[in-house]
């Protein structure tokens, strides 16, 4: 499964969002939490163009445009799954 990332320039930081082909699968608040992933996963690659809509809801919401991400998501909390769909 391809994994790739892109970076938002948020009011709040820089903000590192990781995806794969079914959605996002990791967001990054902190740059040494982002450091962290990057030396357990060497093999990910920057893909602007695939994580574009990610990064553009990213900026509609922290200018106030949207309240409500529509972006396919798998995020992972220890051992619970939470999945969110496009609406």
């Amino acid at each position: 499964m391809k994994i790739i990332y892109d970076a938002y320039d948020s009011p709040i930081g820089l903000i590192h969002v990781v995806v794969d082909e079914i959605g996002v699968k990791k967001v990054f608040l902190f740059k040494e939490d982002w450091e962290d992933y990057l030396i357990e996963n060497a093999d990910i690659k920057l893909d602007k163009q695939i994580c574009k809509d990610v990064v553009i809801q990213l900026d509609e919401y922290f200018n106030k445009k949207k309240k409500i991400f529509n972006y396919p998501c798998l995020l992972k909390a220890q051992n619970l799954e939470l999945r969110f769909g496009m609406y």
